[in-house]
């Protein structure tokens, strides 16, 4: 992965966290996510593509978290979407 880009002003939902027993809530908001593919052997730049995130917004939420100050979370990408966008790129023949 290369960048995330948040997608669109509007939040589409929220998470809560806690830290030390007290609730944090913060914004899930839409995404994109970049992603460039090298080879393996030779590092040459295969592709390069775009996912939109596509998760539900509870998916999106991380299991824990350090305070850093105001954080936004993007919709995350479903590991079957990535798997199938680079799917024939892990099993072609040279």
């Amino acid at each position: 992965m290369t960048a995330v880009r948040q997608a669109g002003a509007k939040p589409i939902g929220t998470c809560t966290l806690y830290e030390i027993d007290i609730p944090v809530t913060f914004k899930v908001y839409p995404a994109d996510y970049d992603f460039t593919v090298y080879e393996a052997r030779t590092g040459t730049a295969l592709t390069s593509f775009s996912l939109h995130g596509d998760q539900t917004v509870k998916q999106s939420c991380p299991g824990g978290m350090h305070l850093v100050g105001s954080e936004r979370f993007g919709r995350m990408i479903q590991p079957d979407t990535l798997a199938a966008r680079v799917r024939n790129l892990i099993t072609r023949t040279v």
